[in-house]
């Protein structure tokens, strides 16, 4: 069994690519300080928050805060390893087998859809999350259990696992809304997605805009 390595191990041709980037400098340390575990993580945790996607506020920032939060992660997940870290600080790395973080993801979302099409099952499970009126116009946090197809962390065997999803209805979603949870970086095999319903209301109920008589709300389009 194949196990994977994120953005440090890989097969390209080395005068195919740029250098890599270092993983100490990624995570603004300098490997003659010999950082510790903690100052490894500390750097990571730092950085993460600063890098975050869900912080860019156009599509141009989040690709760009998404490949950024890519290549930390990777720096992380080497420098955590004490083995490859060692024989990083060692060897350098490999330009035989070096892969960028673009190509690792792309490697496992392969991966992963050979996987579900083996077994017949379907890459997302889908599920409804049913919610009021009121909790849409002010945000609900639901917390769901739901079965997916996961590979054993010590076996490597496909198997199914219960997990629960931290679900955040945000103020203002729309019926039919979609929250995302990918499997990218998990065991996971599959994604989940779950579909915002609104529960019909006894007095009130949503109209398009174009036909509703009332003042719009704004935050939620209700109309009373």
């Amino acid at each position: 069994r194949r196990t994977r390595r994120a953005a440090w191990a890989v097969r390209r041709s080395p005068a195919a690519m740029p250098p890599p980037p270092d993983p100490y400098e990624v995570l603004g340390l300098r490997q003659r300080d010999r950082p510790t575990a903690g100052d490894v993580r500390k750097a990571y945790h730092k950085l993460a928050r600063v890098h975050h996607p869900d912080k860019a506020r156009t599509s141009d920032e989040k690709e760009a805060a998404e490949s950024r939060f890519k290549e930390i992660g990777a720096a992380y997940e080497l420098l955590s390893d004490p083995e490859r870290r060692a024989e990083f600080d060692e060897h350098g790395f490999d330009p035989k087998t070096y892969q960028t973080p673009a190509e690792a993801d792309e490697e496992e979302r392969h991966a992963r859809r050979m996987y579900c099409a083996a077994m017949g099952i379907p890459e997302t499970v889908v599920r409804e999350v049913w919610c009021t009126m009121e909790e849409l116009f002010s945000g609900v946090t639901r917390r769901e259990v739901i079965v997916v197809h996961v590979v054993g962390a010590d076996s490597g065997v496909p198997t199914k696992q219960s997990k629960i999803f931290t679900v955040r209805v945000r103020p203002g979603c729309h019926d039919r809304s979609e929250i995302r949870f990918g499997a990218m970086h998990t065991n996971n095999l599959q994604s989940v997605a779950f579909v915002v319903r609104e529960t019909p209301h006894v007095f009130f109920e949503r109209r398009d805009v174009s036909s509703a008589g009332g003042k719009k709300n704004k935050k939620c389009d209700v109309y009373a």
